[in-house]
């Protein structure tokens, strides 16, 4: 068994449909997500952590509508420690769009 540290989300904005900007291809730890907002405006977030085949639905939502100021970074401890199978997915949607720079790392272990 080997365990890698990497990046898992490459600094990107949160787009304002429902996106996957992450699967799994193999069990990864998440260790940090944060999400920057860059905007003059409050921006909510939504993520997901769903599995294969599935949806992102109010069952497998993580963070829900989280507010984040102007120029605030939020550091998700909602996410961190979560185990990912292969082929889960993190989805996320933000209420603007260009207002949040997200960045996620963890440990993909195979």
């Amino acid at each position: 068994m080997s365990i890698t540290p990497n990046a898992l989300i490459q600094p990107k904005f949160a787009s304002i449909t429902l996106t996957a900007d992450y699967t799994s291809p193999s069990r990864v730890i998440i260790d940090k997500f944060t999400a920057t907002n860059v905007s003059g405006g409050a921006v909510s977030l939504t993520v997901n952590i769903v599995p294969p085949s599935g949806s992102p639905i109010s069952g497998n939502r993580i963070i829900s509508n989280r507010l984040i100021a102007p120029n605030e970074t939020y550091v998700s401890n909602e996410l961190a420690g979560h185990v990912l199978e292969v082929n889960n997915a993190i989805w996320n949607v933000a209420t603007a769009s260009n207002a949040l720079v997200l960045f996620a790392s963890g440990r993909t272990i195979s």
